[in-house]
């Protein structure tokens, strides 16, 4: 026969479970937190683009929660502004129509628009860089709660 004292094991299970439970929950705050970054660098005269990003959970179980934050539908406006753009003409949308803007407070109508391009922001580069940093020190501390369970 064969007696076992099973309290410190499930003492110790507890307290493993109760030590992931707070890392998803610092996941979840991870996610809320650099959803705002991003939308805060991406720059205010590209509001839709700003407003566009949203945080879409692809996993939240007992190994951890799996996030993504991405610009619905404004990806390849998005691409213009992490990697910059090249000089290039700008036509109107229409054949034969104008471009219509307003240029030191006067309306101005012209057929093209030679623009000089723009530099690369790195609004994304930035950010996955900053919340890897923030994820690997998450996991360290879990990793240095998990050491301190009893034997």
């Amino acid at each position: 026969m064969i007696k076992a004292d099973a309290s410190k094991f499930a003492e110790k299970t507890r307290r493993g479970l109760q030590i992931m439970a707070e890392r998803r929950a610092k996941e979840v705050s991870l996610a809320d937190k650099y959803l705002a970054v991003i939308k805060e660098r991406t720059p205010v005269k590209t509001g839709e683009t700003r407003r566009s990003w949203t945080i879409h959970i692809k996993r939240n179980d007992i190994n951890g929660v799996a996030w993504e934050i991405s610009p619905d539908g404004r990806e390849k406006i998005m691409g213009y502004l992490e990697f910059g753009t090249p000089a290039h003409i700008i036509l109107p949308r229409k054949p034969g129509g104008v471009l219509v803007f307003e240029w030191q407070g006067e309306t101005v109508f012209l057929k093209h628009v030679h623009n000089k391009g723009t530099g690369p922001l790195g609004i994304v580069r930035i950010t996955q860089a900053e919340l890897s940093e923030d994820a690997r020190k998450l996991t360290e501390e879990m990793h240095a709660k998990m050491r301190t369970l009893p034997r």
